[in-house]
């Protein structure tokens, strides 16, 4: 148990806000996690088309966490190109996704996360073999928001 909050519903948050505007951050209790927002996610026709809104919706919390002092973290899943991280379905396919060095590991243009600290995962938990929970832990963090 790691003894978090978990904030994870951006469209509920942000029906309750005027347009334009991002839920306020105000403790140092609080981080932000950006995760999985990678140019070969955005090769999904679906994704594509909300591109912009999801990415314009990170970059203003990504504004609004680092004003407040809240960090902010960017999650990325890199999968090694020899294959030692792939998923069961990738190996099935023999296609990889997120494989590190290509262009659809990169961060997806137009996210613009400032001084986000970066995490690489090669699982779907960003905790699984990552320093995540250490990171968040040290630096207080008890509340925190995913996005991605």
């Amino acid at each position: 148990m790691l003894g978090f909050t978990l904030t994870s519903d951006l469209a509920r948050v942000q029906t309750r806000l005027p347009p334009g505007r991002v839920p306020p951050m105000t403790t140092t209790h609080e981080a932000l996690l950006l995760i999985d927002l990678q140019e070969d996610y955005f090769a999904d026709d679906e994704l594509a088309r909300c591109r912009a809104d999801v990415l314009k919706a990170c970059n203003d919390l990504a504004r609004a966490a680092e004003a407040a002092g809240v960090p902010v973290l960017e999650v990325r899943t890199e999968h090694e190109p020899d294959r030692s991280t792939w998923t069961l379905t990738m190996l099935e396919d023999d296609q990889g996704v997120v494989v590190r060095g290509t262009a659809g590991a990169a961060r997806a243009e137009g996210l613009d996360p400032g001084d986000a600290e970066l995490v690489v995962k090669t699982r779907d938990s960003a905790f699984f073999r990552t320093d995540l929970a250490a990171r968040l832990r040290s630096s207080g963090c008890d509340v925190w928001s995913w996005r991605g």
